[in-house]
């Protein structure tokens, strides 16, 4: 996230916003102090019992040197740090593979290791599936979803309903859907490139986002938004929507409940909320519809599997609204990025071009226009290159809040309530497990390589209880859109990895956009 030059605007310009403004920071300010003098008291008061020597280690980790006053701590070094990327990769030489910061009055351990990512991610109690405190505040409560849920039985529950939505079983249901957006995708490609041969700047933003889209509305909500009212809507309001939580973060005001009811976000929030659920409750009125005129030709999509265990409409619009917006602003992005690596690298793209050959030229895999299913296991190449560039550059950053003391190894134990963040960028870039970590190498995902590896050196979906639920979707997704632009065009660039910089805003993109050339290939 580049926010040196950040300047976010005044969103509350009235005398009583900007008074509310000062009062609550004021209010907040005192409540640091608060939480500040109550650290100390009961730091004092431990002194000398048993939970120092358990404890040991992890008040002896080290980190960078916070500024004195909690409510800044180390978030200085994201204000004026220029590569947070590079920061990230390097912190874990300078300080260790765990670590500590102080970031807006909350204490963090960074874990950079396979092991520490292992037995946070895999633990089998609910301890550690609660998201950080940060990302709970930036989250506006008012939009529901078991994402956010901090563990227990509703947690599970709601997982385990949503879950099937997304197995192999429910997607092949869906096959049609996936190569129909592609292929569209393409006849918008070959107009944009004049007939398949230009050179055109950015695609992620808008044609690349559009056919993600369209095949994870259709795959969850069950209808083609294309030809449905307001489905363009949506879709823009979507986006919007993730653009205000975003703006959260830099207008760190806005966490304050009171002052966020009363800002012009809350109500732009409400607004698009609005649009968007008009849409969905009429795509909920044609699942009624449909089951009321046949009980047998029911989908297993995610807005059906919710209507039948009888979730109330509000709560299938948020847990819809956010599993597209979570699709719209990863998945476009990691299919640009490997667009772009295997631009930089011939090599690899020629090796594709080949394995889609004849994959798609087999008359047992291509049948009506459309891949069968099960042939996109044999695009095993093309998934390599997928990976490595999930293994450049992962979208995420893994947070947990501890509800459990969390073990490491025999000396280091975490204690409850502290906050822990895993970045998978900093972990697929360690040498040890990545030699030469910065060079583009898929053969680093062939069998016997993996094999080596510890099976937690690569997270770039997390894994266990807080596993992304639509893993499956995404890589389905990547795989044919991916498959279908390779089929039909060589990619090239003129842009370089250096001149293009890659930043955290909030996932992991390039800080402008990609100049592609599609060259339309003669199969």
């Amino acid at each position: 996230m580049d926010i040196s030059t950040y300047s976010p605007p005044l969103t509350d310009k009235s005398s009583l916003r900007n008074f509310l403004i000062v009062f609550f920071t004021t209010l907040f300010l005192a409540r640091v102090v608060q939480r500040l003098l109550t650290s100390i008291l009961k730091s004092k008061s431990q002194t000398g019992s048993n939970e120092d020597d358990i404890y040991k280690a992890y008040k002896n980790l080290g980190g960078p040197q916070p500024f004195p006053l909690r409510l800044i701590g180390n978030g200085y070094l994201i204000i004026y740090k220029n590569d947070l990327l590079r920061m990230i990769v390097d912190m874990p030489r300078k300080y260790g593979l765990c670590y500590k910061l102080t970031v807006f009055n909350e204490d963090f351990v960074v874990l950079n290791s396979p092991e520490a990512a292992q037995a946070l991610m895999m633990s089998p109690s609910m301890g550690h599936v609660r998201r950080g405190r940060l990302m709970e505040k930036i989250w506006p409560e008012e939009i529901e979803s078991f994402v956010l849920y901090p563990g227990g039985e509703k947690f599970k529950n709601t997982r385990k309903m949503l879950a099937y939505p997304f197995k192999y079983k429910a997607l092949k249901e869906h096959n049609h859907c996936f190569h129909k957006h592609s292929e569209k995708l393409v006849q918008q490609l070959e107009t944009r490139f004049n007939g398949g041969d230009g050179t055109y700047i950015g695609i992620a933003s808008d044609l690349l986002k559009k056919c993600t889209f369209r095949i994870s509305s259709e795959t969850l909500m069950g209808v083609d938004l294309d030809d449905t009212e307001g489905g363009e809507v949506f879709c823009e309001n979507l986006d919007e929507l993730m653009k205000i939580f975003t703006r959260r973060v830099y207008q760190p005001w806005l966490l304050i409940p009171l002052i966020w009811r009363l800002s012009s976000e809350y109500r732009k929030m409400k607004e698009v909320c609005d649009k968007m659920e008009k849409v969905t409750l009429k795509v909920i009125e044609k699942h009624k519809e449909k089951a009321n005129l046949n009980q047998n030709d029911l989908s297993n999509t995610m807005i059906e599997v919710m209507f039948r265990n009888g979730v109330d409409e509000k709560l299938i619009f948020y847990e819809v609204a956010v599993m597209l917006g979570v699709a719209n602003e990863t998945t476009p992005l990691t299919a640009e990025q490997a667009m772009f690596f295997l631009s930089l690298h011939p090599n690899h793209q020629k090796l594709c071009h080949e394995e889609i050959d004849a994959v798609y030229n087999d008359p047992i895999n291509w049948k009506s226009g459309v891949l069968e299913f099960e042939a996109l296991k044999e695009l095993k190449q093309l998934e390599r290159c997928i990976n490595e560039t999930l293994r450049i550059n992962p979208l995420t950053i893994i947070m947990r809040q501890l509800e459990t003391p969390l073990r490491i190894d025999e000396k280091l134990v975490i204690p409850k309530g502290v906050s822990v963040i895993m970045p998978p960028y900093a972990l697929h870039h360690q040498p040890q497990y990545y030699p030469d970590p910065e060079k583009y190498d898929p053969d680093r995902f062939l069998p016997d390589e993996v094999k080596k590896r510890h099976a937690f050196a690569f997270v770039p979906f997390s894994a266990g209880q807080r596993g992304c639920i639509g893993m499956k979707l995404a890589m389905i997704e990547l795989k044919v859109i991916l498959a279908t632009i390779l089929r039909h065009f060589e990619v090239k660039t003129v842009d370089t990895k250096e001149d293009l910089k890659f930043v955290i805003d909030p996932t992991i993109k390039p800080s402008r956009p990609i100049r592609f050339t599609l060259k339309k290939r003669q199969n």
